[in-house]
């Protein structure tokens, strides 16, 4: 009896989210007519909804030759891959990242025994989730990717994890180290003595060899150094004080202080959020940020952030790996915000619980 009123529970939550996002879709589509549409055109620069989809838009109709499609510093082949399967078609586009998303958190919501209309609410909280849907993109793909994530750890299935691997390539290229590295973690956990050592040893590797190649991103950190000059808005300036000790090799020290500084620094710009002068930056991109911090504020108020939580664990390892790009970039660590989401939800602090209870089914 308990197993079919659990049944009848996961139907009725997915029910809801498929009702949930048929109305997003429908709202999608009529932003996308009246204005989306003009905006990903250009013809309507003063608003931007989108990061680089505009970006990938032109590459795709060969307006703009950015080279290859995976480079040091951008990845082209997810959202180029969208755009020629349906042809630019920016309403299709938006039916499929919809789709994407629901069937990946109704497969994430199932796995990790939580309720997928809860998850997809707590998601759309993030402007930057609904910026994600409404056209071409790379984000989308980090819900697959961790989908399969999930089904290649909880199955020990290497088939699953070379498909999340290619996943991870439709994203960024440092996704897919990311994953390896996880992926060795996790076949030498039972050899790591304490994951805090394991984080530090880490973050001072990452740091010499961040400091070896710079020779290779000089254009890269120049290009940063001048956007920091030409920033209209001026800023802190913390920033770029933080920069310059990493590109010394210390990485290792500013790490907490960075992590916390992308997260949720644009966050506490309020005035901002409230009376955005660039749309997706100040809204999008700083009411994301608010949103984190939300989010992890109340895990801290409710004494569940822990090294020990395996999902927490894991995004602080994302990031490690992720912190150490030299452009300030808070949408890189979006990752991370559904990590906490997932965790605030009541995701299991040990996923190897999971791993048992299917085993014993």
């Amino acid at each position: 009896m308990d197993k079919l009123n659990i049944f009848f529970k996961i139907k009725k939550s997915n029910f809801s989210l498929a009702v949930l996002l048929l109305a997003f879709c429908m709202l999608g589509l009529v932003f996308l007519y009246l204005v989306g549409n003009a905006q990903l055109e250009e013809t309507f620069p003063p608003l931007q909804f989108f990061a680089d989809s505009n970006t990938y838009i032109k590459t795709f109709r060969g307006e703009d030759d950015n080279g290859a499609i995976i480079r040091v510093d951008g990845n082209y082949l997810g959202p180029l891959l969208v755009l020629n399967v349906f042809q630019g078609n920016n309403y299709l586009i938006l039916l499929f990242n919809v789709c994407v998303f629901a069937v990946s958190v109704i497969e994430i919501a199932r796995k990790l025994k939580l309720n997928s209309l809860h998850l997809g609410i707590f998601l759309l909280l993030s402007p930057l989730t609904v910026s994600s849907l409404l056209a071409v993109n790379k984000e989308i793909f980090l819900f697959p990717f961790l989908a399969l994530a999930l089904n290649a750890y909880l199955r020990k299935s290497l088939f699953f994890a070379l498909i999340a691997f290619c996943f991870c390539l439709l994203v960024r290229w440092q996704l897919g180290i990311f994953y390896m590295v996880l992926m060795l973690i996790i076949r030498w956990r039972h050899m790591i003595s304490s994951r805090v050592k394991l984080l530090l040893a880490m973050l001072v590797v990452i740091s010499v060899v961040y400091l070896a190649v710079q020779p290779i991103i000089e254009p890269i950190l120049l290009y940063v150094q001048l956007s920091n000059e030409n920033y209209e808005d001026g800023g802190s300036g913390l920033f770029e004080r933080v920069l310059e000790i990493q590109n010394s090799g210390f990485y290792f020290l500013i790490f907490p202080l960075k992590a916390f500084h992308l997260l949720f620094g644009m966050g506490f710009k309020v005035d901002k959020i409230l009376n955005p002068a660039e749309l997706y930056n100040d809204l999008f991109v700083a009411g994301h940020c608010a949103v984190t911090f939300m989010i992890f504020l109340i895990l801290f108020l409710k004494r569940k952030i822990s090294i020990n939580s395996d999902l927490l664990f894991v995004a602080v390892i994302f990031l490690v790996f992720f912190c150490v790009t030299p452009i300030f970039a808070p949408r890189y660590l979006y990752f991370v915000f559904v990590l906490g989401v997932l965790e605030l939800l009541g995701a299991p602090a040990n996923l190897a619980e999971l791993q048992t209870r299917r085993r014993s089914r």
